[in-house]
């Protein structure tokens, strides 16, 4: 199923692969991100439990520093703020706390990525698919078949 109506999002975007592991997508998503940042675009990054761990750790390394000196890159973790996490969850729901947070933060021109070991997270699915129909370029891993969540990312790795 396509969020973007007609093709693929890889399609549009003259993006190569699928969830292949580390293929060109790698090589790919990169250029896109890279383009991004250099735009003005921000790197929002989710997941939960051991994958909420990494995309903490994942936005610290890109706004610090990793190896070496070198201006830091616009990163936000949505695992971050348990304020807002468990407002939205009362709110609304858990399965939305990515979405909601993508939908009011998030634009065309930012990269979001999903971290998940399965694949199947309702609550990172949700996440994607807000960004996809915003424009955001979307990566993320995914469990060894790519899972429900592979379909709809711009860039997407089995893992």
């Amino acid at each position: 199923r396509s969020v973007c109506g007609a093709g693929t999002r890889r399609e549009q975007q003259g993006m190569s692969g699928g969830a292949v592991g580390m293929g060109p997508t790698v090589l790919d998503g990169a250029m896109a991100w890279g383009e991004r940042v250099q735009a003005g675009g921000t790197g929002f990054v989710f997941g939960n439990g051991g994958s909420a761990a990494q995309a903490s750790h994942f936005s610290t390394e890109l706004v610090g520093r990793f190896e070496r000196e070198r201006a830091g890159i616009r990163s936000y973790a949505l695992v971050s703020d348990p304020s807002l996490i468990t407002a939205i969850a009362n709110d609304y729901s858990f399965d939305v706390a990515f979405a909601r947070q993508t939908e009011s933060l998030c634009w065309a021109g930012h990269v979001v990525v999903a971290l998940s070991t399965s694949g199947n997270s309702d609550t990172v699915l949700r996440g994607v698919e807000a960004a996809a129909a915003i424009g955001a370029l979307t990566v993320g891993d995914s469990g060894a078949d790519g899972g429900a969540r592979a379909r709809s990312l711009t860039v997407a790795l089995a893992v």
